[in-house]
């Protein structure tokens, strides 16, 4: 993010590249290696191919009984000018949905992608938390209290964060999302 703000990355434009259906596998691994949040399973998974290489990539599924942009991402030190455009149109031309969204984190955007791309804002959400477990980030989602009972980590009568505190795991917290939608 920060090289390709300083214009120090290296630039692929998108219409030299080619749109691939993306295996679960390579997906997953590029997504770990290059996005913030990292893998996260989904129906369709479109790629951007330079050279044969994987170079950019946007998944979309269902997810809380809603249809969503789940992740984008290009390599690292990558800039795939047009990727995302050329992405999304190649998605929606070909896929059926009528309504679509996407979240925007606060933290590394200002939701100006969505806009490129025809969506419309609806709202910003509240914060989210993760627990840091050995010094790593972990989405709080298989940390409920209802997991940890499952696992025997908790007490019928402590809550999520006195477990995990209790544990020696303490929270941080993003700055929220936006929410985007999508209408073909």
């Amino acid at each position: 993010i920060i090289l390709n703000k300083l214009n120090k990355s290296t630039k692929i434009f998108a219409r030299k590249c080619i749109i691939k259906n993306v295996e679960n596998k390579e997906s997953s691994i590029f997504l770990k290696n290059n996005h913030l949040q990292g893998s996260i399973g989904a129906q369709y998974k479109l790629g951007l191919y330079y050279n044969d290489e994987l170079v950019s990539l946007m998944t979309f599924g269902s997810r809380f009984n809603k249809f969503e942009l789940l992740r984008f991402c290009n390599k690292l030190n990558i800039s795939v000018v047009g990727g995302a455009s050329k992405l999304f149109k190649h998605f929606i031309n070909n896929y059926q949905f009528e309504n679509l969204i996407s979240y925007c984190n606060l933290d590394h955007g200002n939701g100006n992608l969505y806009k490129q791309l025809g969506f419309t804002y609806i709202k910003d959400t509240k914060p989210n938390y993760w627990w840091v477990i050995d010094n790593i980030r972990n989405y709080r989602y298989k940390y409920r209290i209802s997991e940890l009972l499952k696992k025997n980590i908790a007490l019928e009568n402590q809550t999520e964060v006195d477990c995990m505190h209790g544990l020696g795991y303490y929270r941080i917290y993003d700055t929220g999302s936006q929410l985007w939608n999508y209408k073909k």
